[in-house]
């Protein structure tokens, strides 16, 4: 499971960063600073998440220099992708750190190569790459909070708190994680498949990757959609599939607890069962816990939604198009989403999109 969420979260960036990349190059403007610099902390996400992903893998211990590599390129493209992001001047700090980024990249697999090729884990080389990147990473956290500090724009101060909120999560969690890896015990070679990448992980679960995953797409809906508001859509629609893995693992879990030990194949058959009474009630329930979050953590989302309903119902009811025209503006503008909207339909006598509210 813990190969399979790293696996998941490499893919996650390779995926994204590609979608920015096609974007900007079909973009008849010249390139956009900021979709090259999301692409430079997705690609260097991905090499950190593969090297990793590699490295729970039995006989491919080496790869977790290709982690380490990325990963120490991570404070500078956040740093990078925070000022393109906010049109600000480069921070004063980014020169240093694309000078030190590569060395210590280089400078860590060489000295544990050399000096401390016995050592299994927490090596003195590997503190030192771990304090750099972490280190490294509350500049852009500081950066954050400096500008949040700073800006006076009511939306921007918004965006940079979600942010601030996502990032310190993943850092937060990623550093525990790390932590918990160098006091953790050294996993054996006849130890299962599974187990080795458990005890390789540490005793915290790999949330530092999924919250990253979070912050990646959080930045690139902002980046692409350009409208702050679909937060709070992503957020109810994490607490939706939140809510319903837990039931689901918690059906699966009473289910087979006592079944799996002495009778595996009925466990798993008990699993299925569940599973599938599980999916029959989800699909009733589903709406109404979107509705609930909505109310909860998007309440303009719903009140758009509910907006775009009532004027879906009134088109079968429309007898002049101007007079409709102006009632879909009005419940749009009137839902308190839109803060301003246009309608324009075809005509057919000047074969054109005429201005009707």
């Amino acid at each position: 499971m813990t190969i399979l969420l790293y696996a998941l979260a490499t893919v996650a960036a390779v995926l994204l960063a590609t979608r920015v990349s096609r974007i900007d190059r079909q973009d008849p403007l010249p390139a956009d600073p900021l979709l090259r610099a999301f692409a430079r902390f997705c690609w260097t996400l991905v090499f950190t998440y593969l090297g990793f992903t590699l490295y729970l893998l039995p006989g491919l211990d080496l790869a977790r220099y290709l982690s380490v590599a990325g990963a120490c390129f991570l404070p500078l493209t956040l740093l990078q992708l925070l000022d393109c992001f906010f049109d600000r001047p480069p921070s004063r700090i980014r020169p240093q750190l694309a000078v030190a980024a590569p060395l210590v990249a280089v400078a860590f697999p060489v000295a544990d190569l050399l000096f401390y090729r016995d050592v299994p884990q927490a090596s003195p080389p590997e503190i030192v790459a771990g304090l750099y990147i972490f280190g490294g990473l509350l500049l852009p956290l500081r950066r954050l909070w400096t500008l949040h500090a700073t800006s006076e724009d009511r939306v921007e101060r918004a965006r940079l708190r979600y942010l601030f909120a996502l990032t310190a999560t993943a850092v937060g969690f990623s550093a525990v994680e790390a932590v918990a890896r160098v006091l953790g015990a050294t996993p054996g070679a006849e130890l299962p498949f599974l187990v080795r990448s458990a005890v390789l992980q540490g005793a915290f679960p790999p949330l530092g990757a999924i919250f990253t995953v979070f912050l990646l797409y959080f930045l690139f809906q902002v980046i692409t959609v350009h409208r702050l508001l679909d937060l709070a859509e992503i957020f109810s629609r994490i607490a939706v599939v939140s809510v319903a893995g837990v039931a689901l693992v918690a059906m699966d879990a009473l289910s087979v607890a006592e079944l799996m030990g002495a009778y595996r194949f009925y466990g798993v058959l008990q699993a299925f069962v569940a599973s599938c009474l599980f999916l029959l009630a989800w699909d009733p329930l589903k709406p109404q816990l979107e509705a609930l979050f909505g109310r909860i953590f998007n309440r303009r989302g719903r009140a758009l939604d509910e907006a775009i309903a009532e004027v879906d119902a009134a088109l079968a009811r429309v007898l002049s198009p101007d007079a409709f025209a102006g009632d879909v503006v009005k419940a749009l503008v009137g839902s308190g989403r839109v803060t301003s909207a246009t309608l324009y339909l075809w005509d057919e006598s000047r074969r054109a999109y005429a201005l009707r509210a």
